[in-house]
């Protein structure tokens, strides 16, 4: 073990990316919160072979440096991540054939591996436990530290286990490693970054929020009601967006930037957008890159009472591929741009861009086929808007219970709905007429928000 931490160990030392930087520090506060734990689960179904996916395992860490990546911080100086050559690679495994509830017991051993929280100078940050609950069924158990991996990474790392599950790692291509992306940012002009934020929050007055009640500080539970758009719908959106050549995710953040406006009772509002920060022209790979290139950045939207939806969309899409050439840049540094400070935004729009049933497409072996994912990802905000694509569009608002009303969310689900709708079904829409369309006066809305 001593070894495992010698300096002939060590492979490479680099800065943090601006999110890894916000992780480590919420960690640094309290390593014990579970903030930022995420975990994957999915049933296979087959025969398990242990050597074999032993084997799997440690091939995939040999592959990546993130998985083989610790994290150190000595005093004066920012933090730094460590690759580490070699890294002990293993997995817990647990046959549960003879208990009665086998679906309750999964959930205590998935809530179990999420309260191990993870030491960051110590690793692995990546785990694996593997329950046996039927004769040829399973259910595969990841838990990892965020500060490693992104949701596009996560993906790569699933697809590249069932293939090495069953094939030769001699037919994979060769991974871009993270340093990568790290030199890339650290070659950026940082101040012109700076600039554009600064500029582009200029005059912000108040903060856009979720209301909240009074609640212990500290302490996140994890809630989520759960709006799904039939295919009729998710059909609806495409051809929306299509039309007026945006995407997606623009038209629907720009709809809960609008529902947010009314409940604030305001015209202008920010709210915290997560990107990818793979759209860049300046590198190439960046697509294959493992690790957290992901950042949250500054959305904000001013609306005109007197201006088409339609209009607003390409206007907010023109902006957001504005910002991505500076989405790099660490939040804490907008924030100090900004009058508003770190109460900037209190909560954040998550738009996956992953199918997660596409997992089973590297799946070459077909003996084995895998079902039922679940995703299960803590952060430090008590509010979040996630969008999952797929034949019908799911949207789940995760909120903290303790901090923020059940009825609230329901009534945020439905009026959500609601705007869609008639957004769709009205193409040409001012902003000033769509509450008055979805059959719930401005009166109504104002009271719901002084409730809370």
């Amino acid at each position: 073990m001593d070894w495992i931490y010698s300096k002939e160990n060590i492979k490479n030392i680099y800065p943090l990316s601006s999110l890894q930087e916000g992780m480590y520090f919420e960690y640094s506060l309290n390593p014990a919160k579970k903030s930022y734990i995420q975990q994957v689960s999915f049933d296979l179904l087959g025969i398990f072979y242990e050597k074999r996916f032993n084997r799997t395992l440690n091939a995939i860490f040999k592959r990546h440096d993130v998985l083989r990546t610790v994290f150190i911080n000595k005093k004066g100086s920012k933090p730094l991540q460590v690759v580490l050559r070699e890294v002990e690679v293993s997995f817990s495994y647990k046959n549960i054939l003879d208990i009665n509830n086998l679906d309750d017991e999964v959930n205590n051993i998935m809530s179990a591996q999420r309260d191990r929280t993870f030491d960051l100078s110590k690793g692995p940050l990546f785990r694996a436990f593997v329950v046996q609950k039927g004769r040829e069924r399973y259910t595969i158990i990841f838990t990892f530290h965020h500060i490693i991996l992104d949701g596009w990474s996560l993906f790569k790392v699933l697809n590249e286990i069932m293939f090495l599950y069953g094939t030769d790692e001699k037919l994979l291509d060769t991974p871009e490693p993270f340093s990568k992306f790290i030199k890339w940012v650290n070659d950026k002009n940082h101040s012109a970054s700076i600039n554009f934020w600064e500029e582009r929050l200029k005059g912000l007055k108040m903060p856009s929020v979720i209301p909240k009640v009074e609640g212990a500080e500290g302490i996140f539970l994890r809630k989520h009601s759960d709006l799904v758009l039939n295919a009729h719908t998710t059909d609806r959106i495409n051809l929306y967006s299509c039309t007026y050549n945006i995407t997606p995710f623009i038209f629907l953040i720009t709809c809960w930037s609008y529902l947010l406006s009314r409940f604030n009772r305001v015209n202008d509002v920010v709210l915290g957008a997560v990107t990818s920060c793979r759209d860049h022209q300046g590198i190439s790979g960046l697509s294959s890159v493992i690790g957290l290139t992901m950042n949250t950045i500054p959305f904000r939207v001013k609306f005109d009472e007197n201006v088409s939806f339609n209009q607003t969309v390409k206007i907010v899409q023109e902006y957001y591929l504005e910002s991505l050439n500076h989405s790099y840049i660490r939040l804490s540094e907008v924030q100090a741009k900004t009058s508003l400070k770190n109460r900037l935004f209190d909560h954040v729009f998550v738009f996956e861009n992953i199918f997660w049933s596409d997992v089973n497409g590297l799946n070459n072996n077909s003996s084995i086929k895998i079902e039922g994912f679940k995703n299960v990802e803590y952060n430090h905000y008590d509010f979040e808007v996630n969008v999952i694509p797929d034949n019908e569009l799911l949207i789940s608002f995760i909120y903290n219970p303790i901090k923020i009303q059940s009825c609230f969310v329901e009534s945020i689900n439905s009026a959500f709905r609601s705007i869609i709708d008639v957004i769709l079904s009205q193409k040409e829409i001012l902003i000033k007429n769509i509450i008055k369309e979805t059959g719930q006066t401005e009166e109504q809305r104002e009271v719901q928000v002084e409730s809370f």
